[in-house]
Formats: C-alpha cells, structure tokens, sequence
C-alpha cells in the first residue's frame, strides 16, 4: 500500500479480479464481470494496456482458493465457532427424542473451510443446502459432541454463550444410558 500500487490502473484491476466474486451474490456472473470489465478497459487506455485476459477473475479465484491457508488453530476455531457455529437441540414428541447437533454454516464458497473442519475433527459431514449459496458442516452423534467437541470447548475461550452447549449434550447423553428414553 506504501507504493501506491492500488491507485494505478494494474493495481485497480488487480484487487478488482480478486474482489469481484468474493461476496458472491446473483448479480455477479461472469457475463456481468465480463461487462464491467469492458467498460473500465473502453474507458481508458491506461486500463487497456495493462489488462491482460489470462488474469481474469475465474483463473485469479482459482489460484486464490488453491492456495488459501486451510490449516486450523484453536484461535481460528474460537472465532470460526463464536461467529459462524451453532449447537441446537431437536425435541420430538411423537417418539419423545431428544437429539443435539453442533454445525458450522459458510458460504458456498467456503466450502474448503467445512471440509477442513471435517478432518481436523474427523467426523461429521458437510452438505450443500438446495437453492442456498450455503454450506453446512454438521456433528449430530452424542460419541462425537461429548469426545471431540466437548474437550475442544473445555480448551478454548468463546466470547458467547456457545461454551456452555454441550453440557447439556453430556446430561443427555448420561440420562440416556440410565433412563433408556431413546435418545
């Protein structure tokens, strides 16, 4: 940033190749990349000049996702779970279950992120939500809530109440093996 490498027209049309399909919306297609693209080239000669077609958008994201840092901390953990995770409980009353789940929710375009999780974890699944630019990484097994997850928050600091869901995972779990209600 020092350089003023973002106000040049390489500069500007770089950042806009990396940008533009970062927040994906419906709006933004290839054709509309394509489109905006032609207007800022036909615009300025400047832009022309520098612009060269095999750094569009589709080959920079792929380059960028290819090498996007997929590793995983317990700090990244603790801010992926405080801001994206969620722990819930499902009661039903025709058969008197109750079932809990811990699931982490991304874009379509993070799916490399859930698929991580996945391994770091080594259970659960990820799943694509129908007619959603959504992801889902999802444990409903109470072996897993109370033997990866549980220890997890037991050894990281969570900025939200989200610390204390599995406990009742736990209670759950042990009321099933003395009550037998079905979990």
């Amino acid at each position: 940033m020092s350089d003023n490498y973002h106000h040049t027209a390489k500069g500007f049309l770089d950042i806009f190749n990396l940008c533009y399909f970062m927040n994906n919306t419906s709006t933004r297609t290839p054709e509309s990349y394509k489109v905006i693209v032609d207007t800022i080239i036909s615009s300025s000669p400047e832009f022309a000049a520098v612009y060269d077609k095999s750094n569009d958008s589709n080959t920079l994201m792929l380059d960028f996702s290819q090498k996007m840092n997929t590793s995983i901390t317990l700090e990244y953990l603790a801010g992926l779970i405080d801001g994206d995770g969620s722990f819930g409980f499902n009661f039903s009353t025709t058969s008197s279950r109750i079932t809990s789940f811990f699931q982490v929710t991304q874009s379509k375009d993070d799916y490399g992120v859930l698929t991580a999780l996945m391994d770091y974890f080594g259970c659960g699944e990820v799943k694509k939500y129908p007619n959603k630019d959504a992801c889902v990484y999802r444990i409903h097994s109470y072996k897993n809530l109370l033997e990866k997850i549980r220890p997890l928050l037991l050894s990281i600091h969570l900025n939200t109440v989200k610390q204390f869901y599995v406990e009742p995972t736990r209670l759950l779990r042990h009321h099933k093996k003395t009550r037998k209600i079905g979990c």
